[in-house]
């Protein structure tokens, strides 16, 4: 599947989310669940010791 998305946002350290999360979820809204057994995202969940979330976080 694939889809190409505008992204006019600039990469900005420790919030890679903003760029990358919306065609995550475009694609996620379009997958039938029935027919997968995972989906495997290479983003940090947490990016420092107080808990910042990273895309791994907001997905």
């Amino acid at each position: 599947m694939i889809e190409v998305l505008d992204c006019d946002q600039e990469y900005i350290p420790g919030e890679f989310y903003k760029r990358e999360l919306p065609g995550i979820l475009s694609l996620l809204d379009k997958i039938n669940f029935e027919l997968i057994q995972a989906i495997i995202i290479d983003g940090f969940v947490i990016l420092n010791d107080e808990g910042k979330p990273g895309l791994g976080g907001y997905l």
